[in-house]
């Protein structure tokens, strides 16, 4: 089995100002671990408050240090618009 998740960022994102701000470099490593905390976070919320869930997702945070797998570019393409 390989579950996996596909996901598509935007290249950028609006300032409260409402301006649009350039990314052309996504650091690898906090992507790894927001996606963890994130996908985590939810699951503990949605699962029943057992302690055999409590460990397992505990336990996977701590087997995982550098947080869970992500294939992804570290340069962002320069894009021409037309």
């Amino acid at each position: 089995m390989n579950l996996h998740v596909h996901v598509l960022l935007t290249e950028g994102g609006l300032t409260k100002a409402g301006e649009w701000v350039s990314v052309s470099f996504l650091e690898y490593g906090v992507l790894r671990c927001i996606w963890q905390y994130q996908f985590l976070t939810l699951v503990r919320r949605v699962l029943p408050g057992s302690l055999e869930n409590g460990c397992l997702i505990d336990g996977l945070f701590g087997e995982y240090g550098d947080g869970f797998y992500v294939c992804a570019k570290r340069c962002v393409c320069v894009c021409v618009c037309v």
